[in-house]
């Protein structure tokens, strides 16, 4: 089932605020082979910094985060859009990048963007993979949030060249991560546009969807748009409910509200939906990048 709800135009709103990062290790590295060849590919960096907001808040403060720079960064004085695409639990900053049987993925996520890119199905853009690894725990939600938009996002902007108005910046995620990239776009509106979701589950620390957050939503002072999608056979159970009834539930939710948002049901489990997901999000994103730049 595909349903396009309520699809409107975006309009840039500048971003707010900025907070310091401490870096302590960049290391270029290369990112494989990818179908197009060698002069197609990006490049990716590795980076470890120190985050003040987790060791404030008790928490391991040295973290790892993947930069992906698309084709022609390094040759080029241009700008670029931002997505931020958030793990799920257990896994890393370096799962969407590697060939994985666990994420079911055959090919990385930088290879499936490029192949599109290739095709003319995305856009040039710089893809952040934070590690916001944690426990269960409901209480390791919010600083992990925080850190995000608060420590990543300013980092990413003062280190990149980076288009650094919302309709630029783009978040999202698989299963917990997804939950993260929903939560964080309506926690800090003045920073995103568009959020991807793929198989989102309930936020841990409200036990539930973040049904205030969506209901309180100001459409009209921040547009935003997201593209929700889901296994119809992700029985996976979290907090006591499956996550296709999760998403039932978050398509239902958003249908009262104005958020613009498409709600997409593909064939498959909670993993086996990820290498079509992303590149149906990337493409979701492409259009919506186009459409907010005419």
């Amino acid at each position: 089932m595909i349903r396009l709800l309520r699809v409107k135009k975006f309009y840039p709103i500048g971003i707010k605020g900025s907070v310091l990062v401490i870096l302590t290790l960049m290391l270029l590295v290369g990112d494989g082979t990818s179908s197009l060849g060698q002069q197609s590919t990006g490049t990716i960096q590795s980076l470890t910094f120190e985050s003040q907001i987790l060791a404030t808040n008790g928490f391991d403060a040295e973290r790892r985060l993947k930069v992906y720079l698309p084709p022609g960064y390094e040759s080029s004085e241009e700008r670029y859009p931002v997505l931020y695409m958030i793990h799920g639990h257990t896994a890393n900053e370096r799962s969407f990048l590697s060939q994985s049987n666990f994420l079911g993925m055959p090919s990385p996520m930088n290879v499936l963007y490029e192949n599109l890119l290739a095709d003319g199905e995305a856009v040039s853009m710089i893809i952040v993979f934070p590690n916001v690894n944690r426990t269960e725990d409901p209480a390791t939600d919010k600083p992990h949030e925080d850190h995000i938009a608060q420590e990543i996002v300013p980092f990413i902007d003062e280190t990149y060249r980076t288009l650094t108005d919302r309709t630029n910046r783009l978040i999202g995620g698989h299963s917990r991560g997804a939950a993260d990239a929903i939560t964080i776009s309506l926690e800090y509106p003045e920073l995103f546009s568009l959020v991807g979701s793929l198989a989102t589950g309930p936020v841990q620390r409200f036990g539930d969807l973040p049904r205030t957050l969506i209901t309180s939503h100001n459409q009209d002072e921040f547009p935003l748009d997201l593209y929700v999608l889901v296994g119809q056979t992700d029985n996976l159970v979290i907090l006591g409910k499956e996550i296709r009834d999760w998403n039932d539930e978050l398509d239902a939710l958003l249908s009262t509200t104005e958020i613009s948002y498409e709600y997409v049901e593909i064939f498959g489990d909670h993993l086996s939906i990820l290498t079509r997901g992303i590149n149906r999000m990337l493409q979701h994103f492409a259009v919506q990048l186009t459409t907010s730049a005419e």
